[in-house]
């Protein structure tokens, strides 16, 4: 009905507010039955499928300007990750000079982490800024920029030589000592213009939670820099609900193994050590930060029904200390709760 009703409006092209408005209908109708389906159930839904059919046929329609702008508003109702796969892979079909940007791609990878959707996460980076589309998009703008600098370097000796032909033309009648100091010059800025790459190239490596492998050529960083930040946030953040000790889950770190990452060891781990070898100076053991942002976290996890991989046996410490609560109480006795405590370097 929705898409019958796209098909008979009379504009060339739908306004970005009323397409905008259809997309939240099906959104709201998947809320609907996501609420009332249980996770098993969720890929063999027939509905849900045919609402991911019917925005799928919505964004190839020719009246809808299928633009990042557009994607991006539709990515900010935070639609769920099978209709965001839908749109990302209808974007591409229509798109094919063009890709999904990290900062596009950032609006429903924020929300899958915020509700603990691991997976979902890594199947977002592996269909964006993961994917083989993306990385020959990055290496085109890399040859593209290298093509400019090099251009450019060649405009200001060729506009550097017409000068002096015009002013002072004897300097150039001298011979090759002019030409020396064109080669000096091109020799500056191409050294400058190398480290200023490798640089920027890696921008975005400091990740305490992954490192590219060994023997990753520095032209690599620029292209697969935005997946690498994705990937660290969803092992930082896979590690504190369902890793043991600071580690993530095996089949997280599988995965980010596959991309051509490797996981650093946990801070907590070097630190241990470190205290063990030195004995135990320099460090103090102290209550955790607790962040009020990573509260709230915790707070909207258990409110969805995410499950931490200590809620067990946190349970479990509860309830003992209710009981030793109650045998104290009747023995007229009182007893100070300890809390976690952590290693810091002091």
């Amino acid at each position: 009905m929705i898409n019958d009703t796209l098909q008979k409006d009379t504009q060339q092209q739908l306004k970005q507010s009323k397409v905008l408005s259809v997309l939240l209908t099906c959104k709201l109708f998947q809320d609907e039955l996501y609420e009332s389906s249980s996770k098993v159930d969720l890929t063999s839904n027939v509905l849900i499928n045919q609402s991911n059919s019917l925005i799928e046929k919505i964004l190839l329609s020719e009246k809808v300007n299928l633009s990042q702008d557009l994607l991006a508003s539709y990515f900010k109702i935070y639609p769920h990750i099978n209709a965001v796969k839908v749109a990302i892979n209808t974007y591409n079909s229509r798109n094919p000079n063009d890709i999904v940007t990290a900062e596009t791609t950032t609006i429903p990878f924020r929300k899958l982490i915020y509700d603990g959707d691991f997976k979902g996460a890594l199947d977002l980076v592996e269909l964006t800024t993961a994917s083989e589309k993306y990385t020959d998009f990055q290496q085109s703008k890399l040859y593209r920029w290298t093509g400019y600098f090099f251009g450019s370097i060649a405009g200001l000796i060729g506009s550097l030589h017409c000068s002096l032909l015009l002013f002072v033309p004897k300097v150039v009648a001298q011979g090759k000592g002019i030409y020396g100091i064109y080669g000096m010059i091109v020799t500056y800025l191409v050294n400058c213009g190398f480290l200023a790459g490798l640089s920027f190239s890696s921008k975005g490596l400091e990740n305490g939670q992954l490192r590219f492998e060994a023997g990753t050529m520095p032209y690599a960083w620029f292209k697969k820099v935005s997946s690498l930040q994705m990937c660290s946030t969803i092992v930082e953040a896979d590690a504190a609900i369902n890793g043991l000790e600071g580690f993530a889950t095996r089949e997280v770190i599988d995965r980010v193994r596959k991309m051509g990452f490797s996981v650093n060891e946990p801070e907590q781990e070097v630190m241990l050590r470190q205290y063990w070898v030195g004995g135990g100076q320099g460090f103090v053991w102290c209550e955790p930060d607790l962040d009020p942002a990573e509260l709230l976290w915790w707070k909207h996890l258990e409110e969805i029904g995410v499950k931490k991989v200590w809620d067990a046996g946190h349970a479990g410490i509860e309830s003992g200390r209710e009981v030793l609560t109650k045998s104290d109480n009747s023995t007229g006795e009182e007893k100070d709760d300890d809390g976690d405590v952590v290693l810091k370097l002091v």
